[in-house]
C-alpha cells in the first residue's frame, strides 16, 4: 500500500471514529425578547422571537429578596419599567442556575442603572467592580436617601441576607412582654409583605412581624407558570390591609400556618376558587370547602388550570 493510499484510509477512518463536534452552547453577544415574567427586582424571563424563553439575571446589581424589606417595591419598580416590553440583553455568561447574566436595556435606557439610581437595588461590586457608573449611582441614591436607603441605619444587603450572616434591623419593641406569640391561636395585624401566592408577613400593633403560610393551600412557585399571577392576586386581596390569622401551629421553618380573613372574606378559599392555588392536604387539613373549590376551579379551567399540565408546586420544589 502506498503512502498516499494509507493517508486516505486514515482520513476516512477518522471521519467515522472521531465524534462529531458538539453543538455550540455559546451565548450570542445580545438577546432580544419580550418580558413575560418578573420574579423580583433583578430577575426576569423573556420570550425570544423563536418562542423559546430565557431567564435573565441582571449583571452588576442585586435587588432585595422578595421577603426582604423593600423587596416588593423593588419588583414593582421593575414591573413599571419593562413588564411586557421588548428588551435587549447584553450577555455575559450563564450562572450555576442556567440563568443568563446580562445587562438590560430598553432602547437606550440602562435598566440596571435606573434601578440603582432609584434606590431599588445595590451595585453588586463583588462580581462587577468594573461597572463604576453603578457604584456612583449607589452613592448618590444613598446620599439622597432614595428607596431602600430611606431607613434608619444600614439596610441588609441581599447577599448577606441570603447567607443569614446578618439580621435585618427591626424597630425596638414597645412592650417586650407583649412580644410573645403562642404556638397556636389568633393574631391581628397589617399585611406588610406578600412573598408569593401563599405566603405573607403580618405586622402586629407591638411592631412584631410574623410570616404566615396560608393553611391548606399551595400556590405556584415564583419561577413556575402562574406564580406571578398568584402572588399578584394575593397582593390585591390583602396588601396593606388588616387581617385576622387563625392558626393551629407553626411549620418547621417557624412560619405560622394559618387561615387568613379580611372581614368576612376567607382568603385561602378565594385563592383556590379563582385557580390561584391548589388545595393541599400536605400543608393542612382536608377541608371540604377547599377541596370542592379546587374541583370546581379545575373543571372550569380557571387560572392555573387553563394549563392541563399544571405541575404541583411541591413536586416542582422537590424536583419530581
Amino acid at each position: 500500500m502506498t503512502n498516499t493510499l494509507k493517508l486516505i484510509c486514515a482520513a476516512l477512518l477518522a471521519a467515522f471514529v472521531l465524534p462529531c463536534p458538539a453543538a455550540s452552547d455559546t451565548l450570542p453577544a445580545k438577546l432580544k425578547g419580550k418580558v413575560v415574567r418578573i420574579a423580583d427586582g433583578d430577575t426576569v424571563t423573556i420570550r425570544l422571537k423563536d418562542g423559546t424563553q430565557e431567564k435573565i439575571r441582571f449583571y452588576g446589581i442585586d435587588a432585595p429578596e422578595s421577603d426582604q424589606e423593600y423587596g416588593d417595591k423593588s419588583r414593582e419598580k421593575l414591573v413599571s419599567l419593562i413588564d411586557g416590553k421588548t428588551i435587549t440583553v447584553k450577555t455575559h455568561k450563564r450562572d450555576q442556575y442556567d440563568r443568563v447574566l446580562g445587562e438590560i436595556y430598553l432602547g437606550k435606557k440602562d435598566i440596571s442603572l435606573i434601578m440603582v439610581q432609584e434606590g431599588c437595588a445595590w451595585h453588586y461590586d463583588h462580581y462587577a467592580p468594573e461597572l463604576t457608573e453603578l457604584a456612583d449611582a449607589q452613592k448618590q441614591a444613598q446620599a439622597a436617601k432614595k428607596g431602600l436607603w430611606n431607613v434608619e441605619g444600614e439596610p441588609t444587603a441581599p447577599w448577606d441576607y441570603r447567607r443569614g450572616g446578618k439580621v435585618a434591623k427591626k424597630k425596638p419593641q414597645k412592650n417586650p412582654a407583649a412580644d410573645v406569640v403562642p404556638d397556636s391561636g389568633k393574631i391581628y395585624g397589617q399585611v406588610v409583605r406578600v412573598t408569593d401566592g401563599d405566603t405573607l408577613t403580618v405586622r402586629m400593633e407591638n411592631g412584631r412581624e410574623e410570616k404566615v403560610q396560608l393553611l391548606g393551600i399551595d400556590a405556584p412557585e415564583m419561577d413556575q407558570d402562574y406564580g406571578q399571577e398568584a402572588r399578584q392576586r394575593l397582593f390585591q386581596l390583602v396588601q396593606g390591609k388588616h387581617v385576622d390569622v387563625v392558626y393551629p401551629g407553626r411549620e418547621g421553618l417557624g412560619r405560622i400556618n394559618g387561615k387568613v380573613y379580611f372581614h368576612d372574606q376567607y382568603i385561602n378559599l378565594i385563592l383556590v376558587q379563582e385557580g390561584c392555588a391548589w388545595h393541599s392536604e400536605k400543608y393542612g387539613p382536608d377541608e371540604a370547602d377547599l377541596r370542592e373549590a379546587h374541583r370546581q376551579a379545575k373543571e372550569a379551567k380557571k387560572g392555573l388550570w387553563a394549563n392541563p399540565d399544571a405541575r404541583e408546586p411541591w413536586k416542582h420544589r422537590n424536583g419530581y
